[in-house]
């Protein structure tokens, strides 16, 4: 959207990336980063780095792989490779089951 000014699908899969990395860190993406000054980053710098691909949020050491996975999936630069939100919830889903069936 930043970039074009087009409005897809894809940028709300982009944006619920996004919301994972915050849901498993429980804090505001890019909030750790800082410029060499020392300073925390503008978000003017955060946007544009994150549009030329620089940028990715950040994770917990001991997240779950598949989780850090999709979410990389979600907030790739190239629209086209992020999943559908179709595609979206069914992974979803059946990373759900294999949590319940191993924890019956």
């Amino acid at each position: 959207v930043l970039s074009d000014g087009h409005y897809a699908p894809s940028a709300d899969i982009f944006s619920f990336g996004i919301i994972l990395s915050e849901l498993d860190t429980h804090q505001l993406p890019y909030s750790d980063l800082t410029n060499a000054k020392g300073n925390a980053l503008t978000d003017t710098a955060i946007m544009a780095a994150v549009m030329r691909g620089e940028l990715q949020p950040t994770f917990r050491s001991d997240a779950q792989p598949w989780l850090v996975d999709f979410a990389k999936k979600c907030i790739d630069t190239d629209p086209l490779n992020r999943p559908t939100a179709m595609e979206a919830a069914y992974f979803l889903r059946m990373e759900l089951r294999k949590l319940v069936n191993t924890s019956n």
